[in-house]
This record gives structure tokens, C-alpha cells and sequence, in this order.
């Protein structure tokens, strides 16, 4: 919550106090603290699909959130996968050299290890972003 990270900014450690220093965020309310705080906690948000995936391909940790028009429904978040390594030469697709459908992996209604997509930019999604953390 706000408070605890001000104090962890403050190099702090404050308890762990469901309710009262953390609390549980949905993929919507990780797009909002991602868009806030990331910066503070090592995250760096990327512009575009191309610079996601040159980042897992470096190794570096990255995901995908997007936010819902509907608050009432979760948003979305995904991890890039790097390419290198994956099982049969799967990739992200590229159109004209740049990445369209970044290669993503999930766990949650639907799970997966490897695909190719671009789910955030589905009609149900107000925003969304792409952070890496080294």
C-alpha cells in the first residue's frame, strides 16, 4: 500500500500487514501500480512490442499488463519469453523486421508456455504496457 512503499523508499522495512501495508491487486490494479511505482522498484516501462521482446531476449524479466474499460472484469498479464531456447524454434511474429505478436507464456484460465500474440490490443482493454526488470 502507498504507505508501506513510501517507507521501503525511505529504506524502511515495514511489516507484512494484510490490509494494512499490502493488499491484493488484480491485473488492473497492477497496470495502476506499474504506471506509479514501477520506476521506484527496478521496473522501466518500454514503448513498443519490438523493445519487449529485444528485452527477453537479453534476459531480462518482462510482462505485459493491460487494463479493462470494465473494472469490474481483471485485465491481462502475461510474460515475454525469450526466444532463444524455446522448444522449436518458436518466435514472436515479425512484420517488416519488428516484432507484431510478441512470444508470450501464461498461467491462469488459459495456460500456455509458448505462443505468439498481441492480446492487448483487444477492444476490452483501456490501456496497457510493457515493463522489464532487470
Amino acid at each position: 500500500m502507498d504507505k508501506a512503499l513510501m517507507a521501503i523508499a525511505k529504506g524502511e522495512t515495514p511489516s507484512a500487514i494484510y490490509g494494512e501495508t499490502l493488499r491484493e491487486m488484480n491485473a488492473n490494479g497492477l497496470f495502476d501500480w506499474l504506471a506509479h511505482w514501477s520506476d521506484d522498484y527496478g521496473w522501466r516501462r518500454l514503448t513498443t512490442p519490438d523493445e519487449a521482446q529485444a528485452a527477453a531476449n537479453l534476459g531480462e524479466a518482462v510482462i505485459i499488463c493491460a487494463k479493462r474499460k470494465d473494472l469490474t472484469q481483471s485485465g491481462h498479464i502475461t510474460a515475454v519469453a525469450p526466444e532463444p531456447g524455446a522448444p522449436g524454434g518458436l518466435s514472436a511474429v515479425r512484420k517488416g523486421g519488428k516484432v507484431t505478436k510478441p512470444l508470450i507464456s501464461q498461467a491462469g484460465a488459459t495456460n500456455f508456455q509458448y505462443r505468439a500474440g498481441n492480446f492487448y490490443l483487444g477492444n476490452q482493454f483501456q490501456a496497457f504496457g510493457f515493463w522489464a526488470h532487470v
